[in-house]
């Protein structure tokens, strides 16, 4: 961070640049950024006003879980401990298969996103969904757009919604959800996917400024 490399402290730049300590340090915590507050510190840096737009950035998101998640995922999980339990008396791989579908649900939920290397990661148990950054044509922040969603093949509230979706506003989409008040929308070249990152605001603005090229390689690290 430019400030540290000047071993300024928060109230030295404060003064410098005429805004308040709290500012900056909600800036240092990731927090948006308008314009004019990005243009002076620019100014009292002596940097580029992209250089001001990518330290800002956050670059990893949660996903957090809604409560309705939350108790269909502690339903089910019950129903098929309960299940599996009573199915040992009667057949042993009865059970073993429903362990088995557990521990799948859980390594194909969603963990979490990021933004690295060019490319909108989607993390689930042990590997990542990779989607290219250069080839998204539109961002939409919409809690209600996956309203009306019929599951064509995934898994639909257990521990996360994932699969292949549809509904009359999106068509056919690709579902990576844990909350669905926090649907952001993606549309990659022809292909359509709906993530629920913890700030959808943030993530999107994260994304729009890689897009417009603020956001270097070295940033990413």
């Amino acid at each position: 961070m430019e400030r540290i490399k000047r071993s300024w402290t928060q109230e030295h730049l404060a003064q410098e640049t005429g805004v308040s300590v709290r500012t900056i340090q909600r800036i240092e915590g990731g927090e948006s950024v308008n314009p004019e507050t990005i243009r002076l510190l620019a100014q009292a840096l002596e940097i580029d006003v992209k250089s001001i737009k990518s330290q800002s950035l956050r670059l990893n998101f949660s996903s957090p879980w809604s409560k309705n998640l939350k108790i269909s995922t502690s339903v089910i999980l019950l129903i098929l401990l309960v299940g599996g339990v009573y199915s040992l008396s009667l057949n042993p791989w009865v059970f073993e298969g429903i362990v088995a579908l557990i521990l799948l649900c859980f390594v194909l939920s969603v963990q979490g996103y990021s933004i690295k290397e060019g490319s909108l990661l989607v993390h689930r148990t042990g590997w990542s969904n990779r989607f290219p950054l250069s080839e998204i044509q539109e961002l939409k922040i919409d809690p209600n757009i996956t309203m009306g969603s019929i599951r064509l093949w995934g898994i639909g509230g257990f521990f996360s919604s994932v699969g292949l979706f549809r509904n009359n506003i999106l068509g056919r989409y690709s579902a990576y959800l844990t909350d669905e008040s926090r649907a952001l929308m993606i549309r990659i070249k022809g292909k359509t996917i709906v993530i629920t990152p913890d700030d959808p605001s943030e993530m999107l603005r994260s994304i729009e400024v890689y897009l417009d090229g603020s956001l270097s390689k070295e940033d990413e690290e």
